[in-house]
């Protein structure tokens, strides 16, 4: 019966004039839209409004049950219509619940003479499926199309659009290299706040998010960055880029949030050309595509009053990070970069492009005493298993302890976690506001009264004086104290106890620092009073 019933909505749209096949071989795009570039509804709105869903323009049966049946709403707009033949093509990438035969009007004005009806044959499937069909006698210099489903119970979803008029299409050859993110990376920048600039890193389908399930790009912002461009994502072409080059550029990508990031045209990486790119990239949670076609630009100057244009030979395109506050992960895949085919004997090769590659993500391990120290030569994260801390010497006798984000580039910091092996993130954190750790050369000797190193002996885990002529390892942390300091430095706040401490007439009310010895004045620190750690402020 459903076959059937296809059949007869197929013969009813051939009446109409209309025809999901094109006599029409060679046509070219004039207009597109992705719905996934809107998160609401654009158009002039008609008696019914669809809605979004991830990027989906959805004209759902739910949302109309006070009004069944007939409804009318726009599915595009703006399209130039002023070629002489007078006829169109439309393509679009569309999911229907059920068989359906779907009037969809070209109009350019509001009168019953001011349009001709058209549209597709759909069918039931759980996957988008591009359908297609045509209009004729479109007088009109500027059109809309307007879908009339007059089924309350069939739901449609419209992932994207596309408009043609005749003639024959230009071709273009894609020059960029490694655009499937599947071989060696010679195309892809990063430029990460605070971690640096290298070739941008790759993650597997297995371990990050990727278009098509293999690999993808992985880009981070941190956040702390005072300008868009502090961190950048860069796509660098083999060939230079003259202006007045016709290209068309294509790739997938998303981000951790939603947001907006600006284009530049450079050079090499961080040798900014000119701002007037490829305009603004709209990032969703989910992957979309996105496509443009463009003619690189001529730089514009005004010189003593006067607008000044020169020719640029750009071969690099940065994307500005950092427009919204972060931290935001952005990953992009299947890379296209392709200039008309007429333009092409004009290209001249570009300089290579050099990196260092991506900086790995370094592991450690922590043994049963459940504390070590920790520096990296870039800054890292943790994972929520792990605390970081940052430390300072009180004169009252130990260490404070200041709770952290992570650990900022070349900066030591203490680390508590259960015994294990772990793996920190490369990722930028701000560097603590104080913090008395320094980092070991492999030159720091021991005098037994100003170095100390972080330990598990008789008092519990702690600083222990370092024993003098003893090094403090390459990478190890150290803290420098008066002499005047005790031994032992526990930390404040219980986050350690404190062991076997010698203290006379515990239970006489006396202060008492945390090498035993009797203040009879304390200043602010830890000490202890009946045999009780006590803190004053």
């Amino acid at each position: 019966m459903r076959k059937f019933t296809k059949s007869i909505l197929a013969l009813a749209l051939l009446f109409m004039g209309v025809s999901n096949a094109s006599a029409q071989e060679d046509w070219v795009e004039i207009y597109k839209v992705n719905y996934s570039d809107y998160t609401s509804f654009p158009w002039f709105v008609m008696d019914y409004t669809p809605t979004w869903v991830e990027g989906v323009m959805t004209d759902d049966p739910a949302t109309i049950m006070d009004k069944p049946g007939w409804h009318q709403y726009f599915i595009a707009d703006g399209i130039p219509t002023t070629h002489a033949d007078k006829k169109y093509k439309v393509r679009a990438l569309v999911k229907c619940s059920d068989w359906f035969g779907l009037t969809v009007n070209m109009g350019w004005g509001w009168g019953k003479t001011d349009i001709v009806a058209g549209g597709p044959s759909l069918s039931p499937s759980d996957d988008f499926q591009w359908v297609e069909w045509q209009y004729e006698g479109i007088e009109g210099t500027s059109c809309n199309l307007v879908a009339q489903p007059w089924s309350g119970s069939v739901k449609i979803e419209w992932k994207e659009l596309r408009v043609y008029e005749p003639g024959v299409p230009p071709t273009y050859t894609d020059i960029l290299t490694n655009g499937d993110v599947e071989g060696v990376n010679s195309s892809y920048t990063a430029l990460e706040d605070g971690v640096g600039k290298f070739w941008a890193k790759i993650v597997s389908g297995e371990n990050g998010p990727s278009a098509d399930g293999t690999h993808a790009i992985e880009v981070k912002s941190s956040g702390n960055e005072t300008n868009e461009w502090d961190s950048q994502f860069y796509i660098s072409m083999p060939k230079r880029l003259p202006s007045g080059t016709k290209f068309k550029i294509t790739f997938d990508y998303k981000a951790s949030a939603t947001t907006a990031v600006g284009t530049q045209w450079q050079n090499g990486p961080s040798e900014y050309v000119w701002w007037n790119c490829i305009g603004d990239v709209n990032f969703s949670t989910f992957w979309k595509t996105f496509e443009k076609t463009g003619t690189v630009p001529q730089k514009e100057e005004t010189i003593n009053e006067e607008k000044v244009y020169t020719d640029i030979t750009p071969y690099s395109i940065a994307f500005n990070l950092a427009r919204t506050a972060g931290p935001i992960t952005y990953y992009f895949d299947n890379f296209k970069f392709e200039v008309l085919d007429e333009d092409v004997a004009g290209l001249t090769e570009a300089p290579a492009v050099e990196n260092k590659a991506y900086p790995s993500d370094p592991a450690f391990t922590v043994g049963a005493a459940g504390y070590i120290t920790f520096s990296y030569g870039y800054p890292v994260v943790f994972s929520n298993d792990v605390e970081a801390y940052a430390a300072t010497y009180n004169a009252g006798g130990y260490v404070e302890l200041t709770k952290l984000d992570g650990a900022a580039k070349n900066t030591a910091v203490i680390l508590k976690a259960a015994a294990g092996d772990y793996t920190a993130t490369v990722k930028n954190v701000a560097a603590p506001a104080a913090n008395d750790l320094q980092v070991s050369d492999g030159t720091i000797t021991g005098d037994g009264s100003t170095i100390c190193v972080l330990a598990n002996k008789t008092k519990g885990v702690g600083f222990y004086k370092l024993a003098n002529g003893d090094k403090v390892p390459a990478g190890k942390a150290y803290l420098t104290i008066p002499s005047s300091a005790p031994d032992f430095l526990g930390f404040d706040g219980g986050t350690t106890s404190i062991n076997e401490l010698n203290v006379k007439g515990q239970a006489d009310g006396a202060y008492y620092n945390l090498a035993g010895q009797r203040v009879a004045q304390p200043t602010k620190g830890l000490y202890i009073v009946n045999g009780k750690k006590y803190i004053v402020k």
